[in-house]
C-alpha cells in the first residue's frame, strides 16, 4: 500500500516453520513486484544479503517481517534521497507493543537534518538516539552496497544491523535525516533481541 509504487519487493522465507512460506507464495500470485525465495534457516544477516544479491533497483530497503510502513514512508524516503543527492535517506521509528499497543518513539522532536556521512556517524554515538544502526528505516544506493562490497555479517547475531550500517553510511558524502516516525518497530515478547 505504498504511495510509491516502483518497488521490487523481495520476501526470502528463511526457514520458517509457521505458514509465512505460504503467505510469501500467496502474495506472489497478487502482486507482479513480489519475488519469494525459500531458504533453510540461515538467519537475518543471510536473509537480507539474500535479498541485497536479487535486487535489481537503484535503491534498497530492509524490512522485518514483523513490522509496519506508513504507506508514504518510501515516498519521502525517494524523494529526501533525490532531492538533496545524497547517498543514504533516513526516517523516524517508533516502537509499537504488541503487549498492550502505545507507542514509544525513537526522538520526539522532529526535524530534517542534511549531514555528511562523518557527522552523521558522530550522531550514531547518541545513546539516547540510536537512530544508524537500525537497517529498516533506511534508504540506501545500491552501487555504494556493491561497490565496497558491504554486507551483514553472517557470523553475528548482534548488531550486526549496526555494522552495516556503520560501514555504509562511512562511504557517504550526504545523508539525509528525517525524523518523522513512519516506520512502525514492532515489540514482541517473544522477540530475538
Amino acid at each position: 500500500n505504498q504511495s510509491y509504487k516502483e518497488l521490487q519487493i523481495i520476501l526470502i522465507n528463511d526457514g520458517s516453520s509457521d505458514s509465512s512460506g505460504k503467505i510469501c507464495d500467496e502474495l506472489l500470485l497478487l502482486d507482479k513486484r513480489i519475488i519469494v525465495v525459500h531458504q533453510k534457516n540461515k538467519g537475518v544477516s543471510a536473509a537480507r544479503n539474500k535479498g541485497i544479491e536479487l535486487s535489481s533497483g537503484k535503491y534498497i530497503s530492509f524490512v522485518d517481517p514483523d513490522d509496519f510502513l506508513e504507506p508514504n514512508m518510501y515516498k519521502i524516503l525517494v524523494d529526501n534521497i533525490e532531492k538533496y543527492s545524497a547517498q543514504c535517506s533516513s526516517i523516524g521509528l517508533k516502537k509499537v507493543y504488541e503487549l498492550d499497543g502505545h507507542v514509544e518513539l525513537i526522538n520526539s522532536n522532529i526535524m530534517l537534518k542534511i549531514q555528511s556521512g562523518e557527522e552523521a556517524l558522530d550522531d550514531a554515538i547518541s545513546p539516547d538516539d540510536p537512530w544508524l544502526g537500525f537497517p529498516v528505516n533506511k534508504l540506501f544506493v545500491k552501487n555504494i552496497i556493491n561497490m565496497y562490497n558491504i554486507r551483514f555479517n553472517e557470523k553475528i547475531i548482534i548488531n550486526e544491523d549496526s555494522i552495516f550500517c556503520y560501514e555504509y553510511i562511512s562511504h557517504c558524502v550526504v545523508s539525509v535525516r528525517d525524523t518523522t516516525p513512519l516506520y512502525n518497530y514492532l515489540i514482541r515478547d517473544s522477540s530475538i533481541t
